[in-house]
């Protein structure tokens, strides 16, 4: 489970080492959550461009008595909940990072189920930053429950499907958050409470969550994925893949010219384009039973910054889960923590 967080450290009038940062300084986190009953660990690195520069860096946990430093580059929470972190170098400090921390059991009769927010948002827009921190603080709040892709609109970086998903949704003014994929849970009011609400109602949904894992492979740029859907209830189901790239370094009105942008939308790996629906049709799956697609498709950005999130639509049209990993990575199957494994 390994989705990078990538974001970027403040570097205006940056001297000596830092002459050559043309691209920015980011803090990588690597996963989103972890499990804390099997003592996972979050583990950190500054990179400048392409350039490892942790050795020069020092990452801070931020809590209520202080900004403590860590001791290495890595992290074991010993609670469930969200955890901050923060970075330096050199006297430049980075936004804050939130990760979460969860009781997942890596065995379980039930599959973990997670929401996923479309954030639609546009580099011309000044409230979009405030957004984009909402829904970092909401899935946080969450425990690492909620996948986002960022949806850029009118700016350079939107993609083809960008305006197609904003028309299906009504988009009309920025920003736009849908949850679920549900119009009635939409908001352009950035408040981590009301998002995080919002995916509780699709979390807390009747129909049992379907099982998604994620492999991947790459070759050079040449990515390779396979998704594989346990179903956990007989229904018809659509799957929709796609591409997300994180720590793309682009001006933000609002937020300067090294604001970091996560989680946007670089291309749909299913075949059905946004008019049409939003995934490929599965067709009906009988309980228990497993299928499998395949996709492939050639990366533009760093490989390390890019992500396949997959999402399972039932038959009503309804968000059933949604997944990520890193591209050239896997995830597999999760499950929700059982009454005797909490004891």
């Amino acid at each position: 489970m390994l989705a990078a967080l990538l974001l970027t450290l403040t570097c205006a009038g940056c001297v000596g080492v830092h002459d050559e940062l043309d691209a920015g300084i980011i803090l990588v986190g690597q996963p989103s959550s972890v499990n804390i009953l099997k003592g996972e660990s979050f583990s950190f690195m500054v990179l400048s461009g392409k350039e490892d520069i942790t050795d020069r860096s020092i990452i801070y946990e931020v809590t209520d008595d202080g900004n403590l430093p860590l001791e290495g580059t890595s992290y074991t929470p010993d609670r469930e909940g969200a955890y901050i972190f923060i970075a330096e170098c050199e006297g430049h400090v980075s936004p804050l990072l939130y990760l979460s921390a969860a009781e997942i059991a890596p065995e379980g009769d039930r599959f973990l189920r997670k929401s996923l927010v479309l954030d639609f948002t546009a580099t011309w827009c000044v409230n979009c930053p405030a957004m984009a921190q909402a829904i970092a603080e909401a899935a946080a709040l969450s425990g690492g429950r909620i996948e986002k892709i960022a949806i850029n609109y009118l700016d350079d970086l939107q993609v083809p499907a960008g305006n197609a998903l904003a028309d299906r949704f009504g988009v009309q003014a920025l920003p736009y958050v849908v949850t679920g994929l549900d119009a009635s849970l939409a908001t352009s009011v950035a408040s981590p409470e009301v998002l995080w609400s919002h995916s509780r109602t699709v979390l807390e949904q009747a129909t049992p969550a379907c099982g998604l894992s994620i492999s991947s492979s790459l070759s050079r740029n040449e990515l390779s994925v396979d998704v594989e859907v346990c179903s956990a209830a007989e229904g018809d189901y659509f799957l929709g893949v796609v591409l997300v790239e994180d720590g793309i370094v682009a001006g933000q009105t609002g937020a300067g010219d090294s604001y970091v942008h996560n989680a946007v939308l670089r291309s749909l790996l299913h075949k059905t384009s946004p008019a049409e629906g939003l995934g490929d049709a599965l067709g009906k799956i009988g309980k228990g039973e497993k299928t499998k697609r395949s996709f492939t498709c050639t990366i533009a950005g760093t490989p390390a910054a890019t992500r396949v999130v997959a999402y399972l639509i039932d038959g009503n049209g309804c968000l059933n889960n949604a997944a990520s990993c890193v591209a050239g990575q896997s995830q597999p199957y999760e499950y929700e923590i059982t009454e005797e494994q909490s004891r």
